[in-house]
């Protein structure tokens, strides 16, 4: 079902995805709120929550964002200088898809969306899959997947426990690898294989 993720240009897609994950280098990357949450609502359905998550990336509201991330998330993105912000343009339109497992997380989900973006060489689509996991009783963001090349399985960027290898992906182009790194560490950092199950058992 998903393994169908089609990305038209590889640099483009590496673009848009350092657009949704950037560096803040000006120390706005903000830590994780760990008080209560009593003042929350009820439960919000996954969908809901990639909604809004969505809609405050693309009226360019970080605060309102970060609210749909988890507090692992949060933490992590702050320790690797790190914001999950999709690209927040007027050209910038999306549809909510399905909802399936994510094996990969415990008790996590996928949550299927398309982006499209009007760029100078035209129109892009690209499809990413949202993990979400449930943090303090809501639906949270906690990572994506997207395809990076044709012919290849989508890769998991893990915000939660891989925040520095997503760091060293987006980062690997313009940065030099850390002097003690390992050869097969010099390179661009691959994340996982994702794999999809078309059952979304975590949300019965």
């Amino acid at each position: 079902m998903y393994q169908r993720l089609i990305v038209r240009q590889r640099m483009v897609c590496l673009a848009l995805l350092a657009s949704a994950i950037t560096g803040c280098g000006s120390g706005d990357a903000q830590q994780a709120d760990t008080g209560p949450i009593s003042k929350k609502v009820a439960v919000a359905a996954p969908e809901q929550v990639l909604t809004a998550f969505l809609d405050a990336a693309r009226n360019g509201n970080k605060e309102e964002s970060r609210k749909w991330l988890t507090a692992k998330t949060l933490e992590e993105c702050a320790k690797h200088d790190m914001e999950v912000n999709p690209p927040g343009t007027p050209s910038m339109s999306y549809e909510i898809g399905r909802v399936a497992d994510a094996p990969q997380i415990p008790g996590g989900i996928f949550v299927e969306s398309t982006w499209t973006e009007e760029l100078a060489a035209g129109k892009v689509e690209m499809d990413v899959l949202w993990a979400m996991r449930k943090d303090q009783g809501q639906w949270r963001i906690c990572g994506m997947v997207i395809q990076l090349e044709e012919d290849t399985a989508p890769v998991l960027f893990d915000f939660e426990n891989k925040a520095d290898e997503v760091a060293a992906l987006i980062r690997g182009s313009g940065q030099q690898p850390p002097k003690n790194a390992p050869n097969d560490k010099q390179g661009v950092v691959r994340p996982i294989t994702a794999e999809v199950i078309d059952k979304p058992t975590a949300i019965r």
